[in-house]
């Protein structure tokens, strides 16, 4: 008999709220920062689920939540409690939401606005006011393509066949965006070519949820004194895959340029990726303290211990279009009960 384990753990993690497990965890954590991730919000239905894609109905269920149990700060209201050192108020949260896509203007910000919640928006600097698509979105959507096609994909790099075994589509895209993160920039560029000239796609046509922000639309969503911004690289690099030669412009003048437009001295950063001595390291830590900033935020799911944490690697919690976005797991995670778990099997 097949079990579907993401029922079960839905199924654990209802019985959990009803006990009321969340409230305790979270009431044991009221001290700590709890700082939620998001990527984009769509009104649109896909053949296969986008996990950076999180559906509006769902995202607004959060908002309700986060404002009813949570002190909901800004960016610069965290700043001022970093380096005043003073205790966030009990039961503090902040918004985040990478990328810069289209829809955090169309969708996410006028959600915003009716709850009267504050949030930063991390921008990749060089992609703001272009045409331009990451990579990794335009990669789903050739992948998808390539499956439903039946088609296969081999390069000196890459091997893609049909599903290659996966159960769904999901899993495909995962095990090849992640292998693919790790490739040079330019075997990735490559393999990305051979994929067009394999299958085709007009990316136009997912534009409100892939394409970036312009600058007429960051500019009217920070006088509207609720979002705030922050730098996420100049070109979405990882900045561990980089040479020391390129940090000056991914790091440094990428806050410049952001700083410079929008009339505010940008002093919050998050890693792409994120994932610490993986993705970045100490060094990196140090460069983004010379560069002024004064908080940077990591893919960690973790809660933020004013008294133990450092500001340079502030972890988050993650919620997109999967099990991560249930109600009742949503609640439990953010919560800092599984990261209560995890201390407990692994002592961490």
């Amino acid at each position: 008999m097949f079990v579907n384990k993401d029922h079960l753990k839905l199924l654990l993690c209802k019985f959990l709220v009803l006990a009321r497990v969340d409230t305790i965890s979270r009431h044991s954590n009221k001290n700590k920062l709890l700082v939620v991730v998001y990527h984009g919000v769509t009104r649109t239905n896909y053949k296969h689920r986008i996990w950076t894609q999180l559906p509006e109905n769902i995202f607004e269920e959060q908002l309700e939540y986060l404002k009813k149990d949570y002190h909901v700060l800004s960016i610069s209201q965290v700043i001022s409690y970093l380096e005043s050192n003073e205790p966030f108020p009990d039961y503090s949260a902040l918004i985040t939401f990478d990328d810069g896509l289209q829809n955090n203007f169309s969708v996410v910000f006028p959600l915003l606005k009716q709850y009267s919640l504050p949030a930063v928006f991390f921008l990749v600097s060089d992609y703001v006011n272009t045409n331009k698509f990451f990579w990794f979105d335009e990669l789903f959507f050739l992948l998808q393509e390539l499956a439903e096609n039946g088609l296969s994909l081999q390069t000196k790099e890459l091997e893609v066949v049909g599903n290659n075994g996966f159960e769904n589509f999901g899993d495909l895209y995962y095990d090849v965006v992640n292998k693919m993160k790790r490739l040079p920039q330019q075997q990735r560029n490559g393999t990305m070519q051979t994929l067009r000239q394999t299958v085709n796609v007009d990316m136009n046509k997912v534009l409100e949820d892939f394409g970036m922000l312009s600058w007429k639309q960051v500019v009217e969503m920070k006088r509207s004194g609720l979002i705030e911004f922050g730098v996420h690289t100049a070109n979405h690099r990882i900045v561990s895959n980089l040479n020391k030669g390129w940090w000056v412009s991914e790091l440094k003048h990428s806050k410049e340029k952001l700083s410079s437009i929008l009339g505010k001295n940008i002093r919050s950063f998050c890693f792409p990726n994120g994932k610490p001595l993986i993705d970045f390291n100490e060094n990196h830590l140090d460069y983004l303290k010379k560069c002024g900033y004064c908080c940077a935020f990591s893919t960690e799911p973790s809660l933020y211990d004013q008294h133990k944490g450092n500001p340079m690697q502030i972890g988050r919690i993650a919620t997109g279009n999967d099990l991560t976005s249930a109600a009742h797991y949503f609640r439990l995670n953010t919560s800092g009960f599984f990261q209560y778990i995890k201390g407990l099997l692994y002592g961490k």
